[in-house]
């Protein structure tokens, strides 16, 4: 024998290629064993034998297992066809209808009552009063402006007035001021003669320079021209 192929012989299998790897590969996962069996180092009959073997045990099993599942199969549709022929059969109640009576409403007419609208006019505006009547003045005046004119020409008879100071007179005896100055202006009189007439009677009576006198017939009334002219007729 060479010496090479001793080597061979005597050279160690690896652990996949031992039966103990080949044989649980076969039956757990037939082609993982089957390629294990065909990588081994063991003679090619033995793989050609144990290949066939396992084929055939294969294909056994396989029509085993399919016999096995066609009478559950059938079971499985006969139970099917039984439970629908059960509820094609059993009868079908309807519930009851309950008939509910018609309702009918009745409502109360709607009468709605609209108060009559009264238009009150509004009361015509009262008629404006009627102006008085008052009689129309005398030619001579009012009685109360004759007597107030009689009055002034009696003071004028008993000493001399300025124009402002027999109406002042005249309104002290109780005539209104129209009167009296409708009194006073009737009368035709001569104010530079009552001016001078004033002045005699004050000088009657007292001394007065000129000056004097007729800042005296001014506070009486008279007009500066009126009292000059009175206190010239005196001779000052």
């Amino acid at each position: 024998m060479e010496p090479s192929a001793v080597t061979q012989v005597n050279a160690p299998v690896p652990w996949y290629q031992t039966w103990w790897a080949i044989g649980p590969g076969l039956f757990l996962c037939f082609p993982v064993g089957l390629v294990l069996l065909w990588t081994s180092r063991k003679e090619a009959g033995w793989k050609v034998g144990i290949s066939i073997a396992c084929a055939l045990l294969v294909v056994v099993s396989a029509l085993g297992s399919g016999g096995s599942e066609l009478p559950a199969n059938e079971n499985a549709s006969v139970g099917i066809r039984e439970s629908t022929t059960s509820l094609a059969s059993a009868p079908t109640t309807r519930p009851p209808t309950t008939t509910m009576p018609p309702t009918t409403a009745t409502l109360p007419p709607a009468t709605t009552t609209v108060p009559p609208t009264t238009t009150t006019a509004p009361p015509p505006p009262p008629p404006p009063p009627a102006p008085p009547v008052t009689s129309p003045p005398a030619a001579n005046g009012t009685i109360s402006q004759q007597n107030a004119r009689k009055s002034a020409s009696d003071y004028l008879e008993v000493t001399a007035f300025s124009r402002s100071g027999l109406i002042e007179q005249l309104q002290y005896e109780g005539f209104s001021g129209g009167d009296a100055t409708f009194a006073v202006d009737s009368l035709d009189i001569d104010w530079n003669a009552q001016a001078a007439k004033s002045a005699a009677e004050y000088l009657s009576v007292t001394s007065f320079s000129r000056s004097g006198l007729v800042d005296q017939l001014i506070y009486e009334g008279f007009s500066l021209e009126q009292a000059d002219y009175g206190v010239s007729t005196t001779g000052l």
